[in-house]
């Protein structure tokens, strides 16, 4: 699988990976393990580290047709949730900026697109100072 997902439980948050050549198939099938995870919960936050993207494609029809199955999944419940696309380069900027736009009209989610790990650790509370805190984690 292109994204690796793990759910930190103790800071309640979801860690997406992305690596290499990415498209919407690979966001849906990590998106569709999370939704039958036993440790998903309403309201967990994402941080999405596109960082190892090398290449995306982003179908908006196909994408749309999904977003609807995505919607019902992570906005369960009453609780906010926060999704970070952390995006250090062009090629993941492009490809996170098409994925945050369309939550644009789901109110219980924020997304955000940055180019800063502070920046991504600081929108989620987490009390780390670099993604690589964040990767030991995952270990």
């Amino acid at each position: 699988m292109a994204i690796h997902l793990t759910i930190v439980n103790e800071h309640e948050l979801i860690v997406m990976q992305w690596m290499g050549e990415i498209d919407d198939s690979d966001s849906a099938v990590a998106l569709q393990s999370y939704a039958t995870h036993p440790d998903a919960r309403a309201g967990q936050n994402i941080l999405s580290d596109m960082s190892g993207i090398t290449h995306g494609y982003f179908d908006l029809p196909k994408r749309l047709a999904l977003q609807t199955s995505l919607d019902r999944v992570l906005s369960t419940g009453e609780k906010p949730r926060t999704i970070v696309y952390y995006a250090p380069h062009d090629t993941s900027q492009q490809l996170a900026t098409q994925y945050a736009k369309l939550w644009e009209s789901t109110p219980l989610i924020t997304a955000h697109v940055v180019s800063d790990e502070g920046e991504a650790l600081n929108l989620l509370n987490l009390p780390y100072d670099s993604m690589a805190n964040v990767t030991d984690l995952l270990k």
